[in-house]
């Protein structure tokens, strides 16, 4: 994998020397793959001028896809209404779907039956407080003949992958778009 043009960024179960390991992803469970790989992306346009392709075999020309470690993909919209809600609010803090159980058992005032690994989006309701501060770092792994980078924002202990790819790191002076 390390040798091929398409992958970008590989997690691996066992440690496998230029790799990520399963538990940065939360993905370290009973019976899963060995290896996940993401695949290379760019800032090309689709045919609708949309941004963010990705390398795959299989993908039909130009249409694009979704599942790479682009910006692209990971910075998306969550969009919350409701009473509860403030209004208008455009947040560039980093939130994931992991987020969701968590601010839903908040505003019922219950408490989850077990850890969650996501965290209460308190920048978003009306009369939240803001966020914890958040701190961005970029993680390597190398071989060799190999690089691949992470950008991860941490905001308290809930991690979030901002970009990931092959090749040199970008610098560490990122700005969320």
């Amino acid at each position: 994998l390390q040798d091929s043009q398409k992958a970008a960024v590989i997690f691996s179960r066992d440690g496998v020397p230029g790799t990520f390991p399963f538990s940065l992803a939360n993905v370290d469970t009973v019976g899963g793959p060995d290896v996940i790989v993401s695949l290379c992306w760019s800032d090309r346009q689709n045919q609708s001028g949309v941004a963010g392709m990705v390398e795959a075999n299989g993908a039909a020309a130009a249409k694009g896809t979704h599942g790479a470690l682009s910006p692209f993909d990971l910075h998306n919209t969550l969009v919350a209404m409701g009473p509860d809600f403030r209004r208008g609010l455009r947040s560039q803090v980093p939130s994931g779907n992991l987020d969701v159980p968590a601010t839903i058992l908040h505003l019922l005032g219950m408490a989850p039956a077990q850890s969650l690994d996501g965290r209460v989006l308190i920048e978003s309701l009306r009369g939240g407080e803001d966020p914890p501060p958040s701190k961005t770092e970029v993680l390597k792994a190398s071989t060799e003949n190999w690089q691949q980078h992470l950008r991860l924002t941490k905001i308290g202990d809930v991690g979030y992958f901002e970009e990931g790819g092959a090749g040199p790191a970008p610098e560490p002076d990122f700005e969320r778009k």
